[in-house]
């Protein structure tokens, strides 16, 4: 969904989700914070940003972060699988 979005935010998004996965070797991980960064990489990068768009990736960033309650439960007991 951001892709058709913005390409722009989208780009920086999985760059930071890569680093993760490189450093922590756990795809989940890098999923989830790619995606959380989201709201935060538009403040920075996107101008003009209206408040519609802030508040979208805030939606998109929720989402993905919900849809990943079972793999944060696997990382807080640490047996979350690494590649």
């Amino acid at each position: 969904v951001m892709l058709f979005v913005n390409a722009k935010l989208t780009l920086i998004c999985v760059i930071i989700g890569v680093i993760i996965i490189v450093i922590t070797r756990t795809v989940s991980l890098g999923s989830i914070l790619g995606m959380a960064f989201a709201p935060f990489v538009a403040i920075i990068f996107i101008r003009p940003l209206t408040l519609n768009f802030f508040l979208f990736t805030l939606f998109l960033a929720s989402m993905s972060i919900f849809r990943h309650k079972d793999n944060i439960k696997r990382l807080i007991k640490g047996i979350e699988n690494k590649f």
